[in-house]
């Protein structure tokens, strides 16, 4: 009876809060009842609950963003009693859209037939942008459940671009078949998202539907491919898929050639090293697909791909040489420090006098000694530290400064 009475109190401040506008009061008065009580629509009587939860939705109604995010947090916590209303508010099309926003994406977290239905009428109503990105969102979470109606949303040409991103985000092998369904459908957005999509499930024997897409006429298909070939690529399927990833990193478009480049640094074997350098040295290659190449090598941490870059480094235009001395320069700590320090001093001794160097590849050098430790650099930092450009005579002087106290005389 206390308990009823407390409760009782509450909701009329809360109406009182409600009545001058002051939603945050109406929070805290939410807040403070959802904390009295270990479940919060558990013995209280009906009109209590609805009493209660209508103050809810008058804030999810009439506050701003922010609010409305804060209520959104505590409806949750009545249960399947706020679905209906939630319903309602998501396809009234005469309400406020950011209301209906938030509706929607409230729905996905009760896992609910009639919440299912709700969605996808919404989706099938072709709505805003925003609106129908939530309602698909909230149909991925609801799980293996919503595979067979998001399915369904696949044979619209208006829904199967939504529908095929939120079946992406349902980790369950279910998905796979109505993937595999799309991956020939007109819209090259949906095609993508397939590939995407279908690349992390890495038990299915989809190598041949990676593959074909490689050859897709649309530039994000075969990025898609590509990014997909590299999670799904082992050593042991090398040999096969080299000829894919060769033609993919001599693609007309940026994207998919970079694409590859990391898909071939993440295979790591020495055929995937090889064909990385051979791209970096071939004098048709773009610089922006330079930079991805030799990133892609230096992630590899495999002593071969230094040594490859270290064969390069002095055949490359400025910027790919500036990104070589930096990707040196992060080598982790290990085996592969000394090798990188190595590499960039017999650089440097191949350019006697600094001046014959950029300053800007100069201040890399320094900063890249600087971060391996080298006390093999003292020498070359003694002459940077007396460099005309002040930049460069910083970078050094730092450098100087931090090996001075890992190696104190």
């Amino acid at each position: 009876m206390e308990s009823t009475c407390m409760v009782l109190q509450q909701v009329e401040v809360a109406k009182a809060a409600a009545l001058g506008g002051d939603w945050a009061g109406v929070l805290a008065v939410l807040r403070q009842w959802l904390q009295s009580v270990e479940e919060p629509v558990q013995g209280q009587s009906s009109e209590m609950q609805e009493a209660i939860l209508a103050l809810a939705l008058q804030v999810l109604d009439a506050g701003d963003f922010a609010t409305r995010w804060q209520v959104g947090k505590l409806l949750p916590a009545f249960g399947p009693m706020a679905i209906a209303p939630l319903i309602a508010i998501l396809e009234d099309e005469e309400a406020d859209l950011e209301e209906r926003w938030f509706a929607g994406r409230l729905l996905g977290e009760f896992r609910s037939p009639e919440a299912i239905a709700a969605l996808v009428r919404v989706l099938q109503k072709k709505p805003a942008p925003d609106l129908a990105a939530i309602a698909a969102h909230a149909l991925a979470n609801q799980g293996t459940v919503a595979i067979a109606p998001l399915t369904r949303l696949l044979s619209d040409p208006a829904t199967s671009s939504l529908a095929v991103h939120a079946l992406a985000q349902i980790p369950d092998a279910g998905v796979v078949p109505p993937l595999l369904g799309v991956v020939t459908h007109d819209d090259p957005a949906v095609r993508s998202a397939a590939i995407l999509a279908l690349s992390n499930f890495r038990d299915e024997p989809l190598m041949p539907v990676l593959v074909a897409a490689a050859q897709d006429r649309a530039t994000a298909v075969r990025r898609a491919a590509a990014i997909g070939l590299g999670r799904r690529a082992t050593p042991v399927s090398e040999s096969e898929l080299r000829p894919v990833f060769a033609l993919l990193l001599k693609d007309l478009q940026m994207p998919v050639c970079e694409q590859a480049a990391i898909a071939l640094g993440r295979l790591k074997t020495p055929s995937a090293i090889h064909l990385l350098a051979a791209e970096l040295q071939s004098p048709l290659t773009p610089p922006p697909l330079q930079i991805a190449v030799i990133r892609a090598l230096a992630w590899t941490e495999i002593p071969l791909a230094l040594t490859l870059l270290a064969q390069a480094l002095p055949h490359l235009p400025i910027a790919a040489c500036l990104e070589t001395i930096q990707v040196l320069g992060r080598v982790p700590k290990g085996p592969l420090q000394p090798q990188a320090a190595g590499i960039l001093l017999a650089f440097w001794a191949t350019h006697p006098a600094p001046a014959m160097l950029e300053p800007a590849l100069l201040r890399a050098l320094a900063h890249a000694w600087e971060l391996l430790g080298d006390p093999g650099a003292v020498s070359a930092l003694e002459q940077l530290r007396h460099h005309a450009q002040p930049q460069v005579a910083l970078h050094a002087s730092s450098a100087l400064t931090r090996l001075s106290a890992q190696f104190p005389s």
